[in-house]
């Protein structure tokens, strides 16, 4: 599992692991005393690497992808097996509204990779209307 629950959940950004497509771009700070999952553990804390654990031992028996199932999924089943929040039925897209609305950016890094492909098309794109 390439995040580990000081990672996930304080002011720091996420660099343990190696992850399928580079460097974490941004990350999304959760709250561990938010875990209401009846598991093992005398502080919030430890319930959460509990359930961590046992949502990336889950995940490594699947095959990971672009599309499906993919770092969304993944998080989406380590919050359910937390049950985060009192909810227990994440998906992959309300994840990635999550990272997409509330995550912070990985410094000026997370920031140009996030959003410099998209300009950069923009402004070749930009550039040829006003050539042509």
């Amino acid at each position: 599992c390439g995040w580990g629950s000081e990672a996930a959940w304080t002011e720091k950004a996420p660099s343990a692991g190696r992850m399928m497509l580079g460097r974490a771009c941004r990350y999304l700070p959760l709250d561990p005393s938010k875990v209401m999952a009846n598991v093992e553990g005398d502080t919030p804390a430890e319930r959460w690497d509990k359930c961590l654990h046992q949502g990336c031992d889950d995940y490594r028996k699947k095959i990971h992808c672009l599309l499906y199932p993919n770092c969304n999924y993944h998080v989406a089943h380590c919050l359910n097996c937390m049950e985060y929040g009192g909810w227990k039925y994440y998906e992959m897209v309300q994840t990635w509204f999550m990272t997409f609305f509330g995550a912070r950016f990985c410094g000026a890094y997370g920031l140009a990779m996030t959003f410099g492909p998209t300009l950069f098309l923009l402004l070749i794109v930009l550039i040829s209307w006003i050539v042509l």
